[in-house]
């Protein structure tokens, strides 16, 4: 699961359009709001509390069956995200995305 920071007065969908464009160069489609998880964890001993809102979204149409995409954004051009199935045999945080 890739993520990302709202920034201030930007909605959900957008901040969707905005972390895909920065980090992979293209905007998903067909963006759905799917729910919203609350999370409170222990991070390298420090306590942290996030709201997570939870989207799904359609490749555009020129990416379908493509499942490896590189980074382009400054930080992370050496790394790539791969998507796969996943279901509850999986382990994902944050703990209720399924």
């Amino acid at each position: 699961l890739i993520g990302g920071g709202i920034e201030f007065a930007e909605k959900g969908q957008e901040t969707i359009k905005r972390e895909f464009m920065e980090e992979f160069g293209f905007e998903p489609e067909n963006i759905r709001y799917k729910t919203t998880i609350e999370n409170i964890f222990t991070f390298n001993g420090r306590q942290g509390h996030e709201i997570v809102l939870v989207y799904e979204a359609d490749l555009p149409p020129a990416l379908k069956g493509q499942n490896i995409f590189y980074g382009i954004e400054e930080n992370i051009q050496d790394r790539y995200a791969e998507f796969v199935p996943v279901d509850t045999r999986h382990k994902i945080y944050p703990e209720g995305i399924f």
